[in-house]
């Protein structure tokens, strides 16, 4: 059984498994055990840090994207804990804004769910003409500009092929893991198919993921915004 809120409606059914697609894009999928489902669509806002429009995502804006996220990296055959470490990193880079820049439409500097730096070559990969066509995206076609991030993801977390840059270097986390310490026990490098399988804590694994893939100049406190973020997703689909 599940509860539809727009049409005040009881189905029956439908469980934790289920998967279906909305007419409006995106899918809806079982957040508690078959009594309630939840509609995933996508929000983008156009809009960076310095430099341009200001703004983000409310709170279930934020929690739309990280459903629709999560299930494409089940589909991968990640772990939760792997999934929400990513998670953690991508609160602390955008707030799961994929539509945001770093300095508007500054290719030199970041943009996107990573903030990918320099933005170029994710710009080259999604095959646009101009970079304010990201904007018109993230207005318009929100869904598209998560889908070719995420498919982006992917690609950069292999060894360069189809002319994506490989970002995950295991080989580089030790230095970034020496700003803090983890929680529990956890290899002091870790291949991406280690990271994808690991169950370790979801805040050890947000400091896994941002010292192979994002190696940003974040001091203690501001690592402890991604382990933070990571361990409350946790708390999220684990309920």
């Amino acid at each position: 059984m599940f509860w539809n809120e727009e049409n005040r409606q009881v189905f029956s059914g439908i469980t934790m498994s289920s998967i279906l697609f909305c007419k409006h894009g995106g899918i809806i999928t079982a957040k508690t055990s078959g009594q309630r489902i939840w509609t995933s669509e996508v929000f983008a806002v156009a809009c960076a840090t310095t430099g341009g429009p200001t703004g983000g995502l409310t709170t279930a804006q934020e929690e739309a994207n990280a459903r629709y996220i999560y299930n494409f990296f089940k589909a991968q055959g990640w772990t939760t804990e792997a999934i929400c470490g990513l998670l953690g990193n991508m609160q602390k880079e955008c707030g799961l804004n994929p539509g945001k820049w770093q300095y508007w439409e500054y290719t030199d500097l970041g943009y996107g769910l990573l903030q990918w730096s320099p933005s170029e070559e994710y710009i080259s990969f999604v095959g646009i003409s101009h970079k304010s066509k990201l904007n018109e995206m993230a207005k318009n076609s929100p869904q598209e500009l998560m889908d070719s991030q995420l498919d982006y993801i992917m690609q950069s977390l292999g060894n360069g092929e189809n002319g994506v840059m490989q970002r995950w270097y295991e080989n580089l986390a030790p230095i970034y893991l020496k700003k803090k310490s983890f929680v529990g026990e956890v290899p002091s490098n870790m291949t991406v198919e280690d990271y994808k399988e690991s169950k370790c804590n979801s805040g050890d694994l947000a400091l896994v993921f941002h010292a192979s893939y994002e190696r940003s100049g974040d001091d203690e406190k501001e690592l402890n915004i991604r382990v933070e973020a990571a361990e409350r997703w946790y708390r999220y689909f684990k309920e």
